[in-house]
Parts: C-alpha cells; sequence; structure tokens
C-alpha cells in the first residue's frame, strides 16, 4: 500500500479496500486494513450504503461478520443500507445459515421484527430468492426459514404491500414448494393466529393454494417428531384444515372465482 490515504481510498461504486476485502472473506487483509486505515474504516458505506460488515453478511462470510462485529461492537449489526436492510436481512436474503445464526444472537429477538424500506422483515428476505439459484440452494432457503421461524420470526408479519412470507414465498419465479408447505403449516397451527389469518390463503395464486391446504390437510412438517403442538392438536388441525378449505371455497365463489 502506498500510505494511510491509499486504504481510504474509494472506487466508483464508493468500495473502499476494506469493504472488497469484506466480499471475499479475506480476514487477514481485513484486519490489516483496519489497523491502517483505524475504526472510523468499519463505518465507510459504499455507494448502496454498505458498511464492511453488510457486505460480509451478504456474502454470508462468517468469520469476517465476527472479525467486523469484534471490532466494530455488537451495536453494528443494527446498521441497515439505504434500502433499510439489516445485516441480518442480507445474510437472511442469501440464505446464509450460520451467518445468519451468528447474527441472530448478537442482535436478538429485537432483529426478526426490523424492517426495511419496503416494510418487510428478515423472513421475508429469505422468502426472495436470490439471484442465483438451484436444488443445493433451495435446501438452504428452506433451512434459513425454519431457523427464522423457531427464532420468533412472524409468519403473519405483513410488509408495506400487505405481503405475508407466505405470498411473497408463492410469488417468485422459481417457487420452493417446501418453504411454501412449511409456511402454511406454520400459520395453520399458530396458537393464536391474527384475525383473518385465513384470507392469506384466499390471496394466493390458485396453485399455491392448493399446494398450502394440500400442506395443512396433510400435516406436513419438517420435523414432526419435535414440534409437540403437532402431536397435541392432531385432531384441531384436521378440523381446522376442513374449515379453512370451506373459508376458501366460499370466499373464492363470492368473488366469482373457481
Amino acid at each position: 500500500w502506498a500510505g494511510a490515504a491509499s486504504v481510504a481510498a474509494v472506487d466508483d461504486l464508493g468500495c473502499t479496500p476494506l469493504h472488497l476485502a469484506a466480499d471475499w472473506g479475506r480476514q487477514s487483509t481485513v484486519q490489516y486494513l483496519i489497523g491502517q486505515a483505524g475504526a472510523a474504516s468499519l463505518a465507510a458505506r459504499d455507494a448502496e450504503g454498505r458498511t464492511a460488515l453488510l457486505r460480509a453478511a451478504a456474502a454470508g462470510e462468517l468469520g469476517t461478520v465476527q472479525l467486523l462485529v469484534e471490532q466494530a461492537g455488537a451495536a453494528s449489526v443494527a446498521a441497515v443500507d439505504r434500502r433499510g436492510r439489516t445485516a441480518l436481512h442480507l445474510a437472511s436474503w442469501a440464505w446464509e445459515l450460520d451467518t445468519v445464526q451468528f447474527l441472530l444472537e448478537q442482535a436478538g429477538a429485537a432483529s426478526l421484527t426490523a424492517v426495511d424500506a419496503r416494510g418487510r422483515t428478515a423472513l421475508h428476505a429469505a422468502c426472495s430468492p436470490p439471484a442465483s439459484s438451484g436444488s443445493w440452494v433451495l435446501e438452504g432457503q428452506l433451512d434459513t426459514v425454519r431457523l427464522l421461524v423457531s427464532s420468533g420470526a412472524s409468519v403473519f408479519a405483513a410488509a408495506g404491500n400487505g405481503q405475508t412470507p407466505l405470498e411473497v414465498a408463492c410469488s417468485v419465479a422459481e417457487v420452493n414448494q417446501q418453504v411454501v408447505q412449511y409456511l402454511a403449516q406454520e400459520m395453520a397451527l399458530a396458537a393464536s393466529p391474527p384475525p383473518g389469518a385465513a384470507a392469506v390463503f384466499v390471496r394466493l395464486p390458485p396453485q399455491m393454494a392448493l399446494l398450502a391446504m394440500s400442506a395443512v390437510a396433510a400435516g406436513w412438517r419438517a420435523e414432526k417428531a419435535e414440534h409437540a403442538a403437532y402431536r397435541a392438536a392432531e385432531q384441531r388441525r384436521r378440523l381446522e384444515a376442513q374449515q379453512l378449505y370451506v373459508a376458501v371455497a366460499c370466499q373464492r365463489a363470492a368473488d366469482g372465482g373457481c
């Protein structure tokens, strides 16, 4: 490096060397750059308003995320980019399970209710696919969604446009059916669902509504043995599934649909 000034230089996208090193998980380089540029470099933002920590979270670079949190302090995980997304939003969107787990441990339950500029929680983000996808990636999505829900994320949370995570999962180009089934089950078996919760199923596209309601009727669970609610409420589940079918059918008939 030419000197301290060079480590603070920015490219056309507003990225410093620290931003780029964080992208690639170069922990020794990150440590060196912080030592050269000082603590102020941890707060530097690129054109998207992202700090090095936010970029590392989006890339799923767990070791680098841990290093940056250690250097910047636990409060740094609450930082947001220009679109209001936290590190948890970005890691969830990328389906980076280990990074999501670490950020949950650092930020606590409050991070699950934090919303971005579109009113979306981290669970909404996890239901939105990254640019690239594949079977192994889809498995990562289900694991991430399950982790967020088991940690306390609300399956009924409504984004700014009113969509729940289930509706987001059903609206993408490449639908992960396991995620749809899982979220449908979580909604159907919720101990205290909000008023009008069944209306979510009515709003789904017909094929997705059928998939979701079939999951409810069949009692699909990713890990049935771990859910005491499933075992204790088998009869109630069947009754609620029947009632849901009737409610959706009646609503569709009233709306002039199929």
